[in-house]
């Protein structure tokens, strides 16, 4: 019972999260070029390349075996490579970007209201639906500043 668990349950998993990193690569796509530079840590592209060398030939050493356990090995490899590398690549989209904001969905900006600047390095921007969203630690405001001007996103007049 355990092992028909395994072979059922990895492959969902790994449509699940198939789906979930393609739908941040169309979010991705349709935001634009993000404005938002911050410290964020991207993953080493030697890093992902070995890991996928190493996803590659267990793969081959799993078909080559020709035994039961060559299912759950293609589907532990496969959900662990969407997990720990193509998942890293989409982890963290949040951002400002040239076509809107994307902070867990894309919002583009007609689905913004106005913004306020919190402090130097935080914004918060007001959704028309009511929500808000912060952004902190920018390093490029005047930047974020010019885009919310050229796409007509007024800030919000502290005197009210």
């Amino acid at each position: 019972m355990f092992f028909i668990g395994i072979y059922i349950g990895a492959p969902i998993f790994l449509i699940i999260n198939l789906y979930t990193i393609f739908k941040r690569k169309k979010y991705l796509n349709i935001a634009g070029e993000n404005i938002l530079l911050d410290n964020r840590k991207k993953m080493s592209k030697w890093i992902m390349l070995g890991i996928t060398i190493v996803t590659i030939i267990w793969i081959i050493k799993f078909i080559e075996a020709n035994h039961w356990i060559t299912v759950f090995g293609i589907a532990f490899w496969l959900t662990f490579y969407t997990i720990f590398v193509i998942n890293k690549l989409y982890k963290n989209i949040n951002g400002i970007y040239e076509n809107g904001i994307i902070f867990n969905k894309y919002f583009s900006w007609n689905e913004i209201q106005s913004y306020n600047m919190i402090n130097e390095g935080s914004i918060f921007f007001i959704l028309k639906e009511g929500d808000g969203i912060i952004f902190d630690n920018i390093l490029n405001m005047e930047k974020v500043i010019e885009i919310t001007n050229i796409n007509g996103i007024n800030k919000v007049d502290e005197k009210n």
